[in-house]
């Protein structure tokens, strides 16, 4: 199943559409920064430090974005279509067709953080010299961690929502309101899924943010898959 899903998300007109927008803002990266430190003469980073400030870049819109749309045209698609009951006849759980889903997404934005990590190691290596420290090692694990809480709940959402662009609307409104009850109360900023994305490279040295992650990929795959499994029921039944 993850063969046949991955596929499947590797075909899709979007997933092209939003590689090619991924690859071209990294290269733009690469490029103002080797501009910078080879043209301009300036010392921006020193040595490895664009390796985990490329991921930052691309942390605060890029990739949860490209998370969101992925994994919400994964599942949207399938009940709009109904190509989803092709599935239905194979001879498989239904919990594994859902778990192909998040991991075809998964993998993929696993692959792109390894290719930008090796990429950015290797133009910070040619300007200021190759240092990858352990830091850098666990902020890309943990980008790639809390990627996957975007994953799970784009995969939730998506069982509410029409469109893979309403489920990205509807999530970035929805951090949006979390960010302001979290200055509103203090105490709940801390439980906030948007919260933790930008901690990210914090993952490991908090054992609370470590904790909360947990929950949540809990909470969000046993109630996503429960949503997934009624909507197979309520296609099943109306036809």
């Amino acid at each position: 199943m993850f063969k046949i899903e991955f596929k499947k998300l590797l075909n899709k007109k979007s997933t092209k559409t939003l590689l090619i927008i991924y690859g071209l803002l990294f290269l733009g990266l690469m490029g103002i920064y080797a501009y910078g430190e080879a043209g301009l003469g300036l010392s921006i980073y020193n040595s490895g430090q664009f390796t985990l400030s490329s991921l930052n870049a691309m942390m605060t819109f890029v990739l949860p974005f490209i998370v969101l749309y992925m994994t919400a045209s994964t599942f949207v698609s399938e009940f709009k279509k109904g190509t989803i009951k092709n599935l239905y006849l194979l001879p498989v759980q239904k919990h594994e067709i859902y778990i192909s889903k998040l991991l075809s997404v998964q993998s993929l934005v696993g692959i792109l953080l390894i290719v930008q990590m090796v990429l950015s190691l290797i133009a910070g290596g040619l300007l200021d010299g190759i240092g990858l420290s352990l830091a850098t090692i666990t902020g890309y694990i943990g980008a790639f961690i809390l990627l996957g809480l975007i994953n799970v709940l784009s995969s939730l959402l998506s069982m509410f929502l029409n469109t893979s662009g309403m489920v990205v609307l509807v999530t970035y409104i929805a951090f949006m309101v979390l960010n302001v009850v979290g200055i509103m109360v203090p105490s709940l900023q801390t439980i906030s899924i948007s919260h933790m994305m930008g901690q990210y490279q914090m993952i490991f040295s908090s054992f609370s943010l470590l904790l909360s992650v947990i929950a949540y990929y809990i909470l969000l795959s046993v109630v996503g898959y429960q949503l997934f499994d009624k909507k197979e029921a309520m296609i099943c039944l109306s036809e």
